[in-house]
């Protein structure tokens, strides 16, 4: 893995309004030593981004990450790294299931996330989750589609998904990934019903906490040749995110921490290339530095569209 760095511009800006809230809001009790006038924004350019990583050490005995000082020259506040089994960027859908995935096997779970918990591009969704639920276990424990809907062409089967999705995307598609997909997507759905994720039911329409898959109410959208849409309302998305923010909240495995923005991956060469162990970022409300270190990093921003921001 190579380090990825985000855009300057976009860091640049956000870090220059953040020192300047940092300054308005510690001005009183003198916490933070800030640059003044036109020198505020030259500080928080280039040298210091570059000056980081030199602000910290390993230590030579058992890889343990100390700060070498609370503050570089220019006062920036340094905060003491945190270490932690598995570091998640991103506190979307994809995101908070995994820090639960992992919390369950006993891990310590931090997850970073650059705005509150709950903001972000899951909440805004509101169609639902395509999947087919016709699906029981055979004798061997494994998910398996009803053979009778196969025979069927009225009938719902996963293949039909995948074909449905292949179309939808001009066979541009990854296949294998397509194919995952839709053949897990059940027991996705089935995980989220567990955790509480109040989908509508047949019948009355209403959102109904820890629905049983098989009482689900199958919505069908375009793209799709049968119902298979799982839905909350109109607001699956934000139903989704409530569900699984307290989940995390309530899990003793998981930190959140809010407001902080990514600034680079952290990578030592190995024979492979590299290997990523951590992120550095920077405290959005008060301009303050922290370094996260973990033996493994999620990448779970989304944000496709912010690879070309111009």
């Amino acid at each position: 893995m190579t380090c990825c760095r985000l855009s300057t511009r976009w860091v640049r800006r956000s870090a220059v309004r953040a020192k300047a809230a940092a300054e308005t809001n510690s001005s009183a009790n003198g916490r933070f030593k800030t640059p003044a006038g036109n020198e505020k924004a030259q500080a928080l350019r280039g040298p210091k981004r570059r000056s980081l990583s030199a602000s910290y050490r390993m230590s030579s005995e058992g890889g343990n990450h100390q700060m070498a000082s609370k503050a570089n020259d220019e006062g920036t506040l340094m905060v003491k790294p945190k270490a932690c089994s598995l570091l998640i960027l991103g506190s979307g859908v994809a995101g908070l299931t995994a820090a639960l995935e992992a919390a369950d096997l006993d891990c310590s779970v931090v997850v970073v996330t650059k705005s509150d918990v709950y903001e972000g591009s899951t909440k805004y969704a509101q169609g639902g989750v395509a999947a087919v639920m016709d699906t029981k276990k055979t004798k061997s424990g494994v998910i398996a589609e009803i053979q009778k809907l196969e025979r069927d062409k009225e009938g719902d089967s996963v293949s039909h998904h995948v074909e449905d999705t292949m179309n939808a995307g001009c066979y541009l598609n990854d296949r294998e990934a397509v194919e995952i997909m839709c053949r897990e997507g059940p027991s996705q759905v089935k995980m989220l019903c567990k955790i509480g994720v109040p989908f509508t039911t047949k019948g009355s329409r209403t959102q109904v906490s820890s629905s049983r898959p098989k009482d689900l109410h199958l919505g069908k959208e375009g793209g799709h040749s049968h119902s298979r849409v799982v839905h909350a309302a109109d607001t699956t998305g934000a139903a989704m995110m409530k569900a699984l923010v307290v989940r995390v909240r309530e899990h003793p495995n998981i930190t959140v921490h809010e407001n902080m923005f990514a600034l680079d991956l952290i990578t030592v060469p190995s024979e492979d290339g590299a290997i990523c162990c951590g992120c550095d970022t920077i405290d959005l409300r008060t301009g303050a530095y922290r370094r996260f270190v973990s033996k493994c990093t999620v990448v779970a921003t989304g944000g496709c569209g912010q690879i070309y921001p111009e």
